[in-house]
C-alpha cells in the first residue's frame, strides 16, 4: 500500500527514454547486489546500498553518516551526489532487515528530508537493501 509523501507519478513521467536493454541490464546488476549476504545495517550500506547507487544508478560521490547541524543536529546514513558540485543530492536512510517501514523509520526519513530541503535535497530513500521507499 502506498501512503502519502511517496514519490509522485509526475516525477516518474520525467524519466527520459533509455536504449533497448537498458532496464534489463540495470535490473540484472541490481539483482546480483541484493543477493549478497548481510548481517547488519553497516553491511547493508557497504555491500548493497553504496554499490547500487554508485555502480547501478550512476551517482558519483557520497558521504557516509552525513552530519548536519543547524536548528538541531541530525546524522543522515548516506548522502549521494549526482554531480561534482553536489547538486542532485539524495538522502538515503538505511535500516536493518525486518524494520517496520510504516512506523518511526518512515517518520525519521521524512523528517530528515523536510529538515534538509534548504540544502537542496529533494528526495529521500528509506531502505533495508531489499525494500526501497522513495520520498
Amino acid at each position: 500500500m502506498i501512503k502519502g509523501d511517496l514519490i509522485s507519478k509526475n516525477i516518474l513521467d520525467e524519466i527520459p527514454e533509455k536504449p533497448e536493454g537498458y532496464y534489463k541490464d540495470l535490473f540484472d546488476r541490481f539483482k546480483s547486489l541484493i543477493s549478497v549476504k548481510v548481517e547488519n545495517e553497516t553491511e547493508i550500506k557497504q555491500k548493497i546500498i553504496v554499490p547500487v547507487f554508485l555502480n547501478v544508478l550512476g551517482y558519483k560521490n557520497f558521504n557516509a553518516e552525513y552530519p548536519y547541524k543547524k536548528d538541531r543536529s541530525i546524522r543522515v546514513d548516506l548522502l549521494f551526489y549526482k554531480e561534482e558540485d553536489e547538486r542532485d543530492k539524495l538522502l538515503v536512510e538505511v535500516k536493518n532487515r525486518g524494520v517496520d517501514f510504516d512506523g518511526g523509520a518512515a517518520d525519521q526519513t521524512k523528517s530528515y528530508l523536510q529538515f534538509l530541503k534548504s540544502e537542496g535535497i529533494k528526495f529521500g530513500v528509506l531502505t533495508d537493501g531489499f525494500r526501497y521507499r522513495i520520498y
